[in-house]
């Protein structure tokens, strides 16, 4: 993740040619650092595709959790179902993301778009190296109530308002609370 904004290059130095900047917060993988110089090789999403470069390793910060890759192209879903939610994006064959979770036969993950990050369901089999992943991540448990909203709110695909929207809820109306279940305190 580019921990400030980073001016991305065609070669390992600011020597070569400028190409584009990923800004503050962008997740991307790296792809290797160059042992000649200080500089990192990138791939990183622009709202014309995918591009390849170098910037300067100093500027990255690595993110906690599990990354994997998707086996093949797939529709993110705003919950672990295909059919009772509705679809929060999607990835493409290769697309890196981050593995946040699993619930049943569906990993919670985020990944990175143009404009900033998503979250969301994606089924067991999208992944590659499924098996070792749902063999890494934690068991994703949710308790429910019934509430009901006093005022129209936005929901968003992530925990604060730098994720994308997924929607509205208006006030008056029924919603399921959710509550994550700790770890500690499951019974088997």
């Amino acid at each position: 993740m580019a921990g400030q904004n980073l001016q991305v290059y065609a070669g390992p130095n600011p020597n070569f040619a400028l190409i584009g900047s990923v800004s503050n917060e962008t997740v991307f993988p790296v792809e290797g650092v160059t042992s000649e110089s200080a500089y990192a090789y990138i791939e990183y999403a622009t709202a014309s595709g995918q591009k390849r470069g170098y910037v300067l390793a100093s500027g990255l910060q690595a993110l906690p959790g599990l990354y994997a890759t998707m086996a093949g192209p797939a529709v993110v879903y705003n919950g672990p179902h295909d059919s009772n939610y509705a679809s929060a994006g999607s990835v493409d064959q290769g697309e890196p993301v981050q593995v946040l979770g699993k619930e049943k036969t569906w990993f919670y993950i985020q990944y990175a778009t143009a404009t900033n990050q998503k979250r969301g369901y994606v089924p067991y089999d999208s992944l590659n190296n499924a098996a070792v992943m749902a063999g890494q991540v934690e068991e994703r448990i949710f308790t429910g109530s019934a509430d009901i909203t006093n005022q129209e709110l936005t929901a968003y695909t992530g925990p604060n308002t730098s994720f994308a929207a997924s929607g509205t809820v208006y006030a008056g109306e029924g919603v399921t609370r959710l509550t994550k279940v700790p770890p500690m305190s499951r019974t088997i």
